[in-house]
């Protein structure tokens, strides 16, 4: 397979990719030029992005490995089931697209699993789509990374997202998600100290750049507390649409019909 026959769009059919299409072609293309033919990618979901940085590599020529960390558990994953489903799942999309052999997938905390990197390998690429929490990646990986050498980093975005999960009694239960918020603001301490270039972002929220000339272990720690600290009062983005029609269907169960008639009288214009 050459570069004009990885099939970005099969990749994300497959492998129920979230990201765009678009972000699967870009990983392939930096995988391919990257300077050292070892990956880490933290956040496997089910190996889109895995089987789009292997095939990469191994369109480079290079006998090369990649090693992918998933902790498998919480979020989309707990609907096609537990670990050992899950884990099925995304070994059959890297043996469908023949890269079982370039892939070792690594399953708990990256924290704890973390040294199924050997200690003394240089890093080519590494790329992140975990929970936001991108300074515990870039302290286990970053200064491994080769002089140059690529970064991928998702859910980059300064918001925060809301999510209404139902209704209790008269209330309206949410969930705030403040994890492209996270990654965003620690992403600009590493760009101000000169870890990471500007980099750019493709599709909506996945942000590529290259390592640069500084260190993470010289970023003083407060600077990572203070971003965390940052979160505790933050503005958000709320779907109005779906939320309009849980209320309005809170509504229906609580009020007069007399009253709904008359608030829908208002809406249009009537008097």
């Amino acid at each position: 397979m050459n570069n004009s026959e990885f099939d970005e769009h099969a990749v994300k059919a497959f492998c129920n990719g979230m990201l765009p299409a678009s972000v699967y072609r870009k990983m392939y293309e930096v995988a391919k030029s990257a300077p050292v033919p070892v990956i880490v990618e933290v956040g496997t979901a089910h190996a889109a992005g895995t089987v789009s940085l292997a095939l990469g590599l191994r369109d480079s020529g290079r006998a090369g490995k990649v090693y992918t960390f998933e902790k498998i558990f919480g979020g989309s994953r707990e609907a096609f089931g537990g670990v050992d489903e899950n884990v099925a799942i995304i070994k059959r999309n890297i043996s469908h697209f023949g890269v079982s052999d370039m892939v070792e997938l690594v399953v708990g905390d990256v924290s704890e699993t973390a040294g199924a990197v050997p200690g003394d390998t240089e890093l080519g690429l590494l790329c992140i789509d975990a929970d936001g929490a991108i300074d515990r990646d870039f302290a286990l990986f970053f200064d491994r990374l080769a002089e140059g050498a690529p970064l991928v980093v998702d859910d980059i975005r300064d918001t925060a997202r809301v999510k209404a999960m139902g209704f209790k009694g008269l209330g309206l239960a949410v969930a705030i998600d403040q994890k492209h918020r996270l990654g965003y603001r620690l992403l600009s301490v590493f760009k101000r100290h000169g870890l990471v270039d500007e980099g750019e972002l493709c599709g909506s929220d996945t942000w590529f750049g290259c390592k640069g000339q500084g260190k993470f272990a010289d970023i003083p720690a407060v600077e990572v507390l203070e971003v965390y600290r940052s979160l505790t009062f933050s503005d958000a983005m709320v779907s109005g649409v779906p939320l309009r029609a849980r209320l309005a269907a809170m509504a229906r169960r609580t009020l007069p019909e007399a009253t709904i008639r008359r608030l829908r009288r208002i809406e249009s214009g009537e008097k």
